[in-house]
This record gives structure tokens, C-alpha cells and sequence, in this order.
């Protein structure tokens, strides 16, 4: 099998030289299932489950210590041809990480490699310019380029000036109208995803990313269900990540809807994202300037002479807000790790010294 059909590139050929791992092949993974892949290997298909010493064969500390969809990784064969043991995960170009549903303080890769994600939203009621906001910042904070898809254009009189507000919140970035039901724009999501080019789909439940896929593979791979008449949301018809060919020569990643965007992200992400407020900001008097009360405040200053709207620095406050939330999560969640394991091995060391005093 030809990896290249898969996305291999000189980029993971360099990486994975660098293992030195002879009797490794190198594979991508297509689909996860709890503990399980699938990966595609030169000799073609071959499955893994998570057992076995995959986390401490970490190559550095660059390189992840758990798959996801559309890693490179060096495999090892077993005495059951159909399966092969994971020696190492290649450190990933790209990724999608989003903060695990719950209250706890841990991060979900999505899926890995990726070189364009398509945001995809609906000309309905899931249309949302600060939802859009919020996923742009996340895929820039990933190191892949986005596109946004508004979909379903055959349930909206006039899609103009949704496409229009779409365009104001994603500066730089295609906005594509499409239609799974009546195929318009999908020969554009087609041209965009070319040989070798691994193209992802994320946004809510609901808003037609299964119907895309269809419409992109020509089949009907995806299920696909109508929204609940009752509240207009999406039923959850994917629910495990997986990589497809495209007949063109591309890949798609199907993941499973977004039922909660957490900003686990950077600042320099929102940067990104925000690229007016940035550029804005260069002017200002200060360096550190925050953009609220400060003297000299060049964006402040944009905001009055309408240059920048209101609305979108509120939201850029409100996200930055939220980074610098979950960036405290993540360090008193580092902190009192730190002090269980610290303070774990003080009470063993304490037991055995009292034991070896004969005073236990």
C-alpha cells in the first residue's frame, strides 16, 4: 500500500528515521474505537488494541503518549498477522485538542495531522458568529488552516447576509454555502481537499456534517438523522472518529459533534483569530495593554471610529477571559498533582523509616 494515499510526506519520513526502528513499519491510524485502532500499513489494514507499553516508549517529550485519529506511528508486527504492536506515536504536525467534557482538567486530541479543518455550521438556528469565533481560535491553536462551511443553504431564503457575517468574524479565511440535499458548493469543499491532504470536520451536531461526507464520498457511508423537531438540535449519529479516501485522492476525518467547546487554547491562537484586535493592538502605548481601561488604547480607539466593532472585542475579551481560566485550572491542577505524588512518597519513605526503627 502506497502511504501516500494516507498523507505520508517527507515531513513524517524525517521524523520517523529518526526513531531508528528497524523492524518497525510506519502506519497511520483511521479509526479509533475505544481501546482499539486500526491502522493502514504498507502490507495494508492491520489493528492494535492499548495494551502493552505504548506510554513509556515515548521517543522525547514532543511525542504523544496516546493515539488519535490521524497519528503516524512506528508498528511492530505480532505473531498474529492481523494485528501489530505500536512501538511510538510521531510527533504530530497538527492537532485538534479540545478540553474533555466534564469539570475535570484534561485535554481531548480530536484528531491529529490535519491540514484543513472545515468548521461547518448551519444557515439556521445553529448560525452563531461568536460559536464561529470560539472554533476558529481553537483549529489556529492546532497548527491547521480552517475554512468555514455553511451548510444546509437550501433551508435559507437567502444565505447572503449570514455569508457576509460569516466573512467578518473569519478575515482571511474561505467561507463557503453549501448544500448536502441539493449539492451546491460541494464541488468546491472537493477542490479544496487535495491528494494527500487530510481535511477535518468539526461543529455542533446537527448542522450536516455526515451528509457532507456522503455527498463528498458519493455514497452513503455516513447515517444520517433529522434534527429533533422539539428544540431544532442534532442527534448525535457519529460516534468515534475515523479517517476516509476521498475518490479525488484526499482524506476526511469524520469526529463527533462538539456538545461542549471548551477554550483550551492560547492567547497567541486568539491572536490569530482575532487578527484586526492584534494588528490594532500594535499601536498602542503600552505593550501589555489589555484593551479595557488603559490610556492610549489604539484598539479602544477602533472600536470608537468603527474600524472594529464592539461586539467583537467584547468577544475577544470574553475569550481570552476563558483562557486564562482554564490556563489556572491547568496549573493548580499541575500544583496539586505535584503535591499528592510529592507528599505519597514522603509517607512511604516515612513508613519505612519508622519500620526500620522497629517503631511500627
Amino acid at each position: 500500500m502506497d502511504l501516500s494515499a494516507w498523507g505520508w510526506s517527507p515531513f513524517f519520513q524525517q521524523r520517523y528515521e529518526q526513531l531508528q526502528q528497524d523492524r518497525c513499519l510506519p502506519a497511520r491510524v483511521i479509526r479509533v474505537d475505544r481501546g482499539a485502532a486500526r491502522l493502514a500499513t504498507p502490507e495494508g489494514d492491520r489493528f492494535a488494541s492499548r495494551r502493552g507499553p505504548l506510554r513509556a516508549r515515548a521517543q522525547d517529550g514532543d511525542a504523544p503518549r496516546t493515539w488519535a485519529v490521524g497519528d503516524w506511528c512506528a508498528v511492530a508486527p505480532t505473531d498474529d498477522a492481523e494485528r501489530v504492536q505500536v512501538e511510538a506515536i510521531l510527533p504530530r504536525r497538527s492537532h485538534f485538542v479540545r478540553r474533555a467534557a466534564g469539570r475535570g482538567v484534561a485535554e481531548q486530541v480530536v484528531a491529529a495531522n490535519i491540514d484543513l479543518v472545515f468548521v461547518v455550521t448551519d444557515l439556521g438556528d445553529d448560525f452563531n458568529t461568536r460559536r464561529l469565533e470560539r472554533l476558529l481560535t481553537l483549529v489556529w491553536d492546532g497548527g491547521a488552516s480552517p475554512a468555514v462551511v455553511l451548510n444546509k443553504a437550501d433551508c435559507c431564503g437567502d444565505p447572503e447576509p449570514l455569508r457576509e457575517a460569516a466573512e467578518t468574524v473569519a478575515m482571511g479565511v474561505p467561507v463557503l454555502v453549501t448544500s448536502a440535499l441539493s449539492q451546491q458548493g460541494v464541488d468546491a469543499l472537493r477542490a479544496t481537499a487535495s491528494p494527500g491532504t487530510t481535511v477535518a470536520l468539526i461543529g455542533s451536531s446537527g448542522v450536516g456534517k455526515s451528509a457532507l461526507i456522503n455527498c463528498l464520498l458519493g455514497t452513503e457511508r455516513q447515517r444520517t438523522a433529522a434534527v429533533r423537531e422539539r428544540d431544532g438540535r442534532g442527534t448525535h449519529t457519529t460516534t468515534s472518529g475515523e479517517l476516509v479516501q476521498l475518490p479525488d485522492g484526499g482524506i476526511l476525518v469524520d469526529t463527533p459533534g462538539m456538545r461542549e467547546v471548551a477554550m483550551w487554547a492560547s492567547e497567541q491562537a486568539l491572536g490569530t483569530a482575532f487578527a484586526e484586535i492584534e494588528a490594532a493592538a500594535q499601536a498602542c502605548r503600552f505593550n501589555d495593554c489589555l484593551h479595557d481601561t488603559e490610556p492610549g488604547c489604539a484598539v479602544r480607539q477602533a472600536v470608537e471610529e468603527g474600524t472594529i466593532s464592539a461586539e467583537r472585542l467584547a468577544s475577544f475579551h470574553k475569550l481570552r477571559r476563558e483562557i486564562q481560566s482554564e490556563a489556572r485550572r491547568r496549573d493548580e491542577h499541575l500544583r496539586r498533582e505535584h503535591e499528592r505524588k510529592t507528599y505519597g512518597k514522603f509517607r512511604q519513605w516515612s513508613r519505612q523509616h519508622r519500620r526500620a526503627r522497629g517503631e511500627d
